[in-house]
């Protein structure tokens, strides 16, 4: 039986989907800006840190927060979506800072792909054969971009490329308990507190000669704006519109981000697409729109 929902509620879900899709769409080439000249390890650690205290001070007003403190049945899979998302946060900030900007917004759009994986071997979902073909075409599209005809792969593509699966792991957690807390902020709050908190030791740590560049006006600058509306806001709207409408439904918003981030790359990064890079994009974004167009009509 399929899950009604009302239709404010669905209006106002979109409507968070569709915004969490643009500060989406920005996270890539912003990631890719700061990390040319900043440690990647420590900007991912500090900026999901930083990110987390609106979303960890709200959880506090509400009375919440033993639920981030270890207090309730739910703070093991609270930590594991941390932990989850805070490897693919690494991967995909070490991974940024050694390949472009369009590839970094292209590759990290391929999330529905290992999203119809999980739900095979873990959910044990049966896939259409349209599905599997819209798959077979992003899949084509992202060789294009990795291997740039048959030239060897870049080890940051690479690791943008399985980014997603950590991701999307940490949201079959998170889609597990989201209506079964009382807040739904709780899980951004835990993801980026202790994912944050972890990354930034871990980065201070193994280079501490990094640290200071960060500690000039620009560099702070920037961090707390990437922090606050590229971290806090966008796990805010994905949760929100994650905790009123199915999971398929969200996914069907993801084209809205490919056409920012690539035209972003170009006019904030100053990069010239090459021709791989345009059919990669064409393959990538007709799978996304394939599969969101049977996403929406299965939802009907």
């Amino acid at each position: 039986m399929k899950r009604k929902i009302k239709d404010n509620q669905i209006g106002l879900g979109l409507t968070f989907g569709i915004v969490g899709m643009a500060t989406y769409g920005l996270f890539p080439v912003f990631s890719n800006y700061i990390v040319k000249t900043l440690d990647p390890l420590i900007f991912a650690g500090l900026s999901t840190l930083i990110g987390s205290l609106p979303l960890v001070l709200g959880v506090k007003l509400k009375g919440h927060q033993d639920y981030l403190f270890g207090n309730t049945k739910y703070f093991g899979r609270l930590f594991a979506v941390a932990m989850l998302s805070g490897f693919a946060t690494l991967l995909f900030f070490l991974g940024t800072k050694l390949t472009t900007g369009i590839n970094t917004s292209l590759l990290s759009q391929l999330e529905p792909i290992y999203a119809v994986i999980i739900a095979y071997l873990i959910l044990g979902e049966r896939r259409k054969i349209k599905e599997v073909g819209a798959i077979l075409l992003m899949v084509f599209g992202a060789c294009i971009v990795v291997f740039k005809g048959f030239s060897v792969p870049n080890i940051g593509d690479l690791l943008i490329l399985i980014t997603p699966v950590f991701y999307q792991l940490s949201h079959v957690v998170s889609k597990n308990i989201i209506n079964k807390i009382p807040d739904t902020n709780i899980i951004p709050a835990a993801r980026c507190f202790y994912g944050g908190l972890i990354l930034t030791i871990i980065g201070v740590v193994l280079h501490p000669q990094s640290l200071m560049p960060f500690f000039t006006f620009n560099n702070i600058l920037f961090l707390l704006a990437f922090s606050f509306f590229l971290r806090t806001l966008d796990m805010f709207f994905w949760y929100s519109a994650l905790s009123r409408l199915p999971l398929s439904i969200i996914s069907a918003l993801i084209p809205v981000a490919v056409p920012l981030s690539f035209i972003g790359s170009i006019y904030i990064l100053k990069e010239n697409p090459t021709i791989q890079q345009y059919v990669g994009l064409f393959a990538i974004m007709s799978g996304l729109v394939w599969i969101a167009i049977m996403h929406l009509k299965s939802d009907k």
